[in-house]
């Protein structure tokens, strides 16, 4: 009974949440090589999972759970709420484009590496600002293996081509909108509750993405019906469901803890790789493989939960 009890309290169901986000997270990249195989632009993925995800969720909002608060919306406090509402939807629409781009300049490893590698420190860095309170050296110690095993685990290039720099750039600026969306969407999402959070947040996103998708590289997915049903699954589990998953999280959890738990993703994503495509991974890559998950069990147990 206490170990069930334990199970459901507000912080263990939190990482619970947000680690089954990373899971979740994790399947998106092999699903979206489906889309890639037949030519569709990376930014055009991006824009159609935001949109999907908000034209998913948004009809549900009409339907309000028994017990579910309506935000109060006080002229004072409305429009501080909406600039946070539209820096959480900036936040995600630079984190999409941002990532994709640097993927396109300068390769997946790079971009992985600096985007979730550089994303956890800055949230580390801005909640002690924020907060005023010192790093539990837990938590210190969790974001340095997790930085070092991502390192490991992806890998870094033999050379570096005309576009890295630039790469690295986009890079960075994605992992500051994933940085902004974890800082603020834990309070946004205690008030306006997680389903509304999401569902406006897509919904802005997308609109932010559309102009730049449609400059850059169209909007059109094609016909081929493997790329329909990718882009039907990206938007319903690993954005529509997993994001909900993740705001939800965030009430329950520190934002640097729910950056160190999201690195599950690449794990995730790596042993997809190994199993469906074949791929190979070093025993360097295995070792920092080893890293990531330890640094994960470090923040499930110093927040009491079982790991």
């Amino acid at each position: 009974m206490r170990a069930r009890e334990h199970l459901l309290n507000p912080r263990t169901r939190g990482l619970l949440l947000v680690g089954g986000t990373a899971v979740l997270w994790g399947t998106s990249g092999i699903t979206a090589t489906v889309a890639y195989g037949h030519g569709v632009h990376p930014l055009t993925v991006s824009f159609w999972r935001m949109a999907s995800g908000a034209a998913v969720l948004l009809p549900l909002l009409r339907r309000r759970p028994a017990g579910t608060a309506t935000p109060t919306l006080a002229s004072g406090g409305r429009l501080r709420l909406l600039a946070r509402l539209l820096g959480v939807g900036l936040g995600l629409a630079a984190y999409q484009a941002g990532y994709f781009t640097a993927v396109h300049r300068a390769g997946v490893s790079v971009a992985t590496l600096v985007t979730l590698g550089l994303a956890p420190v800055l949230v580390t860095v801005a909640e002690r600002v924020r907060t005023r309170r010192r790093t539990r050296r837990t938590t210190a110690v969790a974001v340095v293996l997790a930085v070092v095993g991502l390192a490991a685990l992806v890998g870094l290039p033999a050379h570096a081509g005309p576009g890295t720099m630039s790469g690295v750039a986009f890079a960075a600026a994605s992992a500051a909108g994933y940085a902004g969306l974890t800082l603020a969407g834990g309070d946004l999402s205690a008030r306006l509750g997680s389903p509304r959070l999401t569902s406006w947040t897509f919904a802005l996103s997308a609109l932010l993405l559309l102009p730049l998708t449609a400059a850059v590289a169209g909007l059109s997915l094609g016909r081929e019906p493997a790329v329909l049903a990718a882009m039907l699954y990206l938007g319903l589990v690993p954005t529509a469901l997993a994001y909900r998953m993740f705001f939800a999280g965030l009430e329950q959890v520190p934002a640097s803890a729910a950056a160190v738990l999201a690195l599950l993703e690449p794990i995730v994503a790596t042993g997809l790789a190994l199993g469906l495509l074949g791929e190979r991974l070093t025993p360097i890559g295995w070792g920092g493989g080893a890293l990531l998950v330890t640094a994960v069990i470090l923040v499930t147990r110093r927040s009491g939960a079982p790991p």
